[in-house]
């Protein structure tokens, strides 16, 4: 009966030792990079704000007498019997 555990060939020792290298040196070079962007004191990136006309941002309303519901001052009539808008 083979063992359940046996030496590992050369080629997986070396892929093994190849993984960890390049994990290693990544983990660095993340850390270099957080340093150095920290270092240099450069914000990080943000999406430019969407630019908002001012006209018709934002409208006053008032409360109908006759259902309850709020509506633009400006709106024209919503269908309803007895609407004063």
């Amino acid at each position: 009966m083979a063992a359940m555990f046996s030496i590992p060939s050369l080629q997986k020792l070396l892929v093994l030792v190849l993984i960890i290298v390049v994990v290693w040196k990544g983990f660095q070079l993340l850390t270099r990079l957080g340093r150095e962007r920290k270092a240099a004191n450069v914000p990080p990136r943000k999406a430019p704000a969407a630019k908002r006309s001012s006209e018709g941002a934002v409208q006053e309303t008032r409360q109908c007498p006759v259902c309850g519901a709020y509506v633009s001052a400006g709106a024209g009539k919503c269908g309803k019997p007895d609407c004063p808008f």
